[in-house]
């Protein structure tokens, strides 16, 4: 790996320009500490000593784009309640374009409260609707698309399988894209993954993989089963995560392995978005598969160490890559050369 390189990369993070569809959601945190057991219940009273609240989901992806120095135009749908007026201020002061995000009345926005005592999650309440978006909400993000595209360098499609992100909307960004030669990348469920076929990239995490070939996978059939995937879906490139043990990537002509570059796992919510982000903004500012891979993995590193949504800037992922520079290249990623 060359290092050199890597930081020259990183030079060119800033002013890309971005286009997130998905579904968008927000974190809710509730920090306390817990002294004794309820008397109405084996559980756990937790105090409250604070709360804090997060863009997630799809609005996790723009927040991390935005981080990294990018220009964001964001695409999804919120309910007309107190939550979704919390995210899209909060999405707003980030300095994200949420002209594409529309309300629907009839929907709640997703919202997703985590009650944290000790550093432990003692439980999560999920508030949402999985049910399809109606058309109409449907046609204004297609509109949307269809103006804003020429505007953008990628899209990417963070689909949480809540509804907003349907077969249609899918087959049109891809026509679009195609006459716009805009590069479309998804971070999808298993349950729509195939809708997603001939696009550039898709990133998934071990389970979504095993999920979207119907079988398990694990580090022994890794290999063998991402190049199934890789041509099954059609794509240039497939990035899974790995958990605790890194990230892997494929392409047509290669595959690399990468263990984790940390040991610290404090808290993985929301990381998966932050490969997303950092891999589509490593390869707009000159990376090929490998090195996105790289820098995304580096800077998942980062982001398990912290509690809650979070996300890295280029001087957090810079720092952490200067603690690798002069590490033995063999220990920090595996890489083989694939001929079909």
């Amino acid at each position: 790996m060359n290092f050199n390189h890597i930081f020259e990369i990183l030079k060119n993070f800033s002013n890309h320009s971005i286009m997130v569809v998905g579904d968008l959601m927000l974190d809710e945190w509730i920090l306390g500490k817990v002294e004794r057991i309820s008397p109405e219940a084996p559980i756990p009273v937790v105090e409250v000593e604070g709360e804090s609240f997060t863009p997630g989901g799809g609005a996790n992806v723009a927040n991390n784009f935005k981080a990294l120095g990018s220009e964001v135009k964001l695409v999804g749908v919120v309910g007309k309640d107190e939550a979704g007026e919390r995210l899209c201020n909060i999405l707003q002061k980030e300095g994200i374009d949420i002209r594409g995000v529309f309300v629907d009345p009839s929907r709640p926005t997703t919202h997703k409260v985590r009650v944290i005592a000790h550093s432990q999650q003692v439980v999560r309440i999920d508030k949402e609707s999985k049910s399809p978006v109606s058309e109409e909400l449907n046609k204004k993000m297609i509109d949307f698309l269809k103006e804003n595209l020429s505007e953008v360098e990628s899209v990417v499609v963070s689909d949480y399988a809540k509804g907003v992100v349907g077969e249609n909307f899918i087959n049109v960004l891809k026509r679009e894209a195609k006459k716009a030669g805009v590069k479309v990348v998804a971070g999808p469920k298993p349950k729509g993954i195939f809708f997603f076929q001939g696009i550039y990239l898709i990133i998934l995490n071990l389970q979504e993989a095993s999920l979207a070939l119907n079988q398990e996978i694990d580090l022994n059939n890794l290999q063998k089963s991402g190049e199934n995937l890789l041509k099954e879906l059609n794509i240039d490139a497939l990035i899974i995560t790995l958990g605790k043990d890194g990230l892997s990537a494929f392409t047509k002509e290669s595959f690399f392995f990468m263990p984790p570059f940390t040991s610290q796992v404090y808290d993985v919510t929301g990381a998966g978005d932050t490969v997303l982000a950092v891999a589509v903004n490593s390869l707009l500012s000159g990376a090929n598969c490998e090195e996105a891979a790289f820098i995304a993995n580096c800077a998942a590193g980062e982001v398990v160490r912290k509690l809650g949504t979070a996300t890295i800037n280029v001087q957090g992922i810079r720092k952490a890559l200067e603690s690798l520079n002069g590490v033995s290249t063999s220990r920090l990623y595996k890489s083989k050369v694939l001929f079909y």
